[in-house]
């Protein structure tokens, strides 16, 4: 009586312990995503100069194309191109920039761009500040897609101050935002602040298109836990 006293206790035990891990993982499990939806993603204008900033890139919109801007430095002899995304009117005999304020179309077409490649999958807002002249547009695409914003197929600024504005967007892994530049008369220059993507929500799981992250956390999680309590099963058994 006593030895099988002690197997069922030893039994329970295990039994016990494998509910608690089992229990523990599902919980990071659904909760990895929750942490992951938190991120959001804004350019570090103490990096300013580089592409890939922090997810956000700096680009031209010409000839149905979208393609990197180059970046100068304090040494052009041209104001305009110093420290800023920018043409070589020298090159392309065309006047557009970024800046970290502002952008400036071309006066034959071309169009600047804010870009931003999503991380992950999920439900994730764009938000943004703009400032400038009626004529000035800033329209929202996913990938090829039109993105409304507010209602409106394209933001129209004002002079009101920086106003505030934000979109929400399903998005996949790799997907590309744009924010496109533009103006309908005579001005050439939007001043665009405070742009980020924050996710509202992460999709992942195992066959997901989500982060990898996330899709492969739950996979070794799973596997993990599986081999956990078939090892301790297993070792009760011998005993």
């Amino acid at each position: 009586m006593q030895k099988t006293s002690y197997g069922r206790n030893r039994l329970r035990t295990s039994g016990a312990l494998v509910f608690f891990v089992v229990y523990v993982l599902v919980s990071v499990l659904c909760l990895a995503p929750a942490a992951l939806a938190a991120d959001t993603y804004a350019p570090d204008m103490n990096k300013w100069g580089e592409q890939n900033n922090n997810g956000w890139f700096y680009m031209i919109y010409k000839d149905g194309q979208y393609s990197e801007l180059d970046w100068y430095d304090s040494s052009p002899d041209i104001d305009w191109m110093k420290n800023n995304f920018s043409s070589d009117p020298n090159e392309v005999y065309e006047m557009y920039f970024i800046s970290k304020i502002s952008f400036f179309t071309g006066e034959l077409g071309t169009l600047p761009v804010f870009a931003f490649k999503c991380p992950q999958a999920g439900k994730a807002e764009l938000s943004f500040l703009t400032h400038g002249q009626s004529d000035m547009r800033l329209t929202v695409y996913k990938g090829d897609a039109l993105v409304q914003v507010e209602g409106r197929d394209a933001v129209i600024f004002d002079t009101d101050g920086h106003t505030p504005h934000s979109a929400t967007i399903e998005v996949s892994r790799g997907d590309m935002i744009y924010m496109v530049g533009s103006t309908l008369g005579n001005n050439r220059e939007g001043w665009v602040s405070e742009y980020s993507v924050s996710y509202i929500s992460a999709a992942g799981g195992p066959g997901s298109t989500g982060s990898p992250k996330t899709g492969d956390f739950a996979i070794i999680t799973a596997a993990f836990a599986s081999l956990l309590s078939g090892a301790i099963l297993l070792y009760n058994r011998k005993k």
